[in-house]
């Protein structure tokens, strides 16, 4: 994904904002839903999965597509906290495709309380069935 420099720059990264949320490498791993080998990895310079960043990204309160920017050259942008954390989710899913983001739309399922949950398919349910039928009508006029 990324020259070593580049990733040796991002565990940089990580690693002082994880200090600075004065959380350790097993509490961020359990907060991404990994293994703490996971997060070792990216603190040591390896590359990992691009849906394991957009998660550390979430976890460590940055926007989405900031472990991207470091990787590129820039550095971090730490999220504004007025946003809900489902649009922080449609932000992250917005950067993912295929398999990738549907292993995301797991976690950040799996995060939901039981209410949460039956909320959230509600809400996909009201809005496939209205997607649906503006679909029928189209195709009737």
């Amino acid at each position: 994904m990324a020259a070593g420099t580049d990733l040796d720059r991002l565990a940089d990264y990580v690693t002082s904002r994880r200090v600075e949320l004065s959380i350790d490498v097993e509490e961020l791993a359990r907060r991404m839903a990994m293994h703490p080998k996971t997060v070792r990895r990216i603190e040591t310079g390896q590359s990992v999965k691009r849906d394991t960043y957009a998660t550390l990204e979430r976890e460590l309160g940055w926007t989405p597509g900031s472990a991207r920017q470091v990787l590129r050259g820039g550095t971090p942008t730490v999220r504004s906290a007025s946003k809900s954390e489902s649009d922080q989710a449609v932000e992250q899913f917005a950067t993912l495709d295929g398999p990738e983001l549907l292993e995301a739309s797991r976690r950040w399922l799996s995060r939901l309380s039981r209410d949460e949950y039956e909320q959230a398919l509600s809400q996909a349910e009201r809005l496939r069935r209205g997607s649906a039928e503006t679909t029928q009508s189209r195709e009737a006029k």
